[in-house]
């Protein structure tokens, strides 16, 4: 009886991690999609391109609601957004985007 509850417990376990591993690769793929929407929308705004940084919003709204309810670290999705506003304007875009996203830890290496 002892082991039969004991391995129920190891295999609860090994389940939650496994479930836990698979949320965090979620949260960084969905992490990675927004940052790249947000960029598209920093550039089209800059550009006046009013179409694109429209289709960015709604993206950007859909991405960060999937982010959300995957209970994804929020904070670290917002550091990546102030980081490409904030860091190196002279670094080319899609560096310091992947720059940013290594920084908050949602780069996914």
């Amino acid at each position: 009886m002892t082991r039969l509850i004991l391995g129920s417990l190891a295999a609860l376990t090994l389940t939650a991690s496994v479930a836990t591993a698979q949320t965090a690769g979620r949260c960084s793929l969905v992490g990675q999609m927004a940052s790249s929407v947000w960029l598209e929308m920093i550039q089209a705004l800059g550009d006046n391109k009013a179409p694109v940084v429209e289709s960015a919003i709604t993206r950007l709204d859909a991405l960060t609601a999937t982010y959300d309810r995957l209970d994804c670290d929020q904070d670290a999705l917002n550091a990546v957004f102030d980081c490409v506003l904030t860091e190196d304007p002279n670094s080319a875009p899609r560096v310091l985007l992947r720059q940013c996203m290594t920084k908050a830890g949602i780069a996914g290496e």
